[in-house]
């Protein structure tokens, strides 16, 4: 079975806790932080016992310095918003409307997909990353072979695939996976967290990149696009035919809804972000840390009124709907429905309008960009990769090494496709008919 050496972590553990107690570097301190303690309790799950800190260590000073480098990350995210929200609108209004006008099918069960021995499992992952090169796959190995994955995780408690979590000042992590089965799933998973790892050893330790991680919204582009890249290397392979277009299927029902979210919370005048106890308003910047203020502060927005206010989770918001970002073009009716939002809303010009909506906390937004924009983005460079592996390399170097200083609209530039293709899916769309075509005969959809 691939299990974590228990040895290993604990010992990158101390060493990290170790590291961090001597706050010898504040950069290091607060992207390291976190990572420490999400590895420290994956430790206590798998294995039952845990590094221990002294109280000593959290003092009023680490928070405070804490607090403002997540508060400073949390403004950041506000203004990649700011700056790349009519591309991200247009992105979320064209490529979920295209999905349904071709009847995009669902799959509504669990796909594993072919079943290998350990062996052929573990040379599956090798022979696809050395399609890269041999640095790829170098980094691959050397996670098999020192024994930095766990398959089964106990620590996996969402219903995510899995996670990576690496300690920055080591330059070394660990993978995490909640499948046991050996399987195309379970490959296709592992595939898309080593992604991250192949982020950090090739990009972010020799560049000594600093990218906020919360801040950070193409975090998993790397690793989307190794995982619809593996999927199709199923496919082309024969390795496990259906498999691949079922585990495509699934992640570009995942793109959809996401890219579908972000278009809601984009279509808000004003736009609430929650998170880490306090409210922000997009629109003016207001915003309080206090939970009292905080539901002192939705009341004088939104009034009073108990049938649609809940503290516990503010997952009912009364608001006046209005786009505000406007479309540069006008949607084609043969391709795409009315550019007017339908979803439970009734457009009524200057009037008040209740809406039933999605708690648009920090991390759901967060979590809309990273994963519709990288399978977004995966399927589209996988494009390159059939053709021209240099070219499909050389662009993903670049996105990879150049994304914390770039827009949504740079990153597209460096693909060298032209920005309207991207952004109404037109390169895509040949992909995204044949995965539906095929999964409608097999399945007799």
């Amino acid at each position: 079975m691939i299990k974590i050496d228990d040895n290993l972590l604990a010992q990158e553990c101390y060493y990290a806790y170790c590291g961090l107690h001597s706050n010898f570097r504040k950069s290091i301190l607060r992207r390291d932080f976190s990572s420490f303690h999400t590895l420290n309790d994956a430790l206590q799950r798998e294995y039952g016992y845990h590094v221990k800190t002294h109280k000593g260590f959290y003092t009023a000073e680490l928070y405070d310095y804490l607090y403002k480098k997540e508060d400073k990350q949390f403004r950041d995210f506000l203004t990649f918003y700011a700056e790349n929200a009519n591309t991200l609108k247009r992105i979320g209004m064209h490529v979920p409307r295209y999905l349904k006008k071709i009847k995009f099918p669902y799959i509504p069960f669990s796909v594993q997909g072919r079943k290998y021995s350990e062996k052929d499992f573990v040379d599956l992952i090798y022979e696809f990353y050395n399609t890269f090169g041999e640095k790829y796959y170098k980094v691959a190995k050397s996670f098999f072979d020192e024994k930095r994955i766990q398959l089964g995780s106990k620590s996996v408690t969402s219903d995510a695939g899995g996670y990576y979590s690496d300690i920055e000042f080591l330059e070394s992590g660990f993978v995490f996976i909640k499948n046991d089965a050996l399987t195309s799933k379970t490959a296709s998973y592992l595939v898309h967290e080593l992604g991250h790892a192949m982020d950090g050893a090739l990009f972010i330790y020799p560049q000594q990149k600093d990218i906020p991680v919360f801040s950070d919204c193409y975090a998993e582009i790397p690793s989307t696009t190794f995982e619809i890249a593996f999927n199709n290397y199923l496919k082309e392979k024969k390795i496990d035919y259906y498999g691949g277009y079922l585990l495509n299927n699934e992640r570009i029902n995942i793109m959809k809804n996401d890219l579908k979210e972000l278009r809601h919370a984009l279509n808000r005048e004003n736009l609430y972000i929650l998170d880490s106890g306090y409210a922000l308003d997009m629109g003016s910047g207001k915003k309080t840390n206090n939970l009292s203020q905080v539901e002192q502060f939705v009341d004088d927005v939104f009034g009073t009124d108990e049938d649609y206010i809940d503290y516990e989770d503010f997952s009912k918001i009364k608001n006046e709907v209005k786009p505000i970002v406007e479309d540069a073009e006008t949607p084609n009716s043969e391709e795409e429905e009315t550019s007017a939002e339908t979803d439970n809303v009734e457009s009524n010009e200057g009037s008040e309008v209740e809406v039933s909506l999605k708690e648009y906390r920090a991390y759901d937004l967060r979590d809309d960009t990273l994963y519709g924009l990288g399978y977004m983005f995966g399927l589209t460079l996988d494009l390159y990769r059939t053709n021209n592996m240099k070219d499909y390399l050389k662009i993903l170097h670049n996105i990879m090494s150049l994304r914390k200083e770039s827009t949504v609209d740079d990153l597209i530039k460096m693909t060298g496709i032209n920005y309207e293709d991207f952004v109404t899916a037109r390169l895509i769309k040949p992909t995204l008919e044949d995965n539906a075509k095929v999964l409608k005969k097999k399945y007799n959809l």
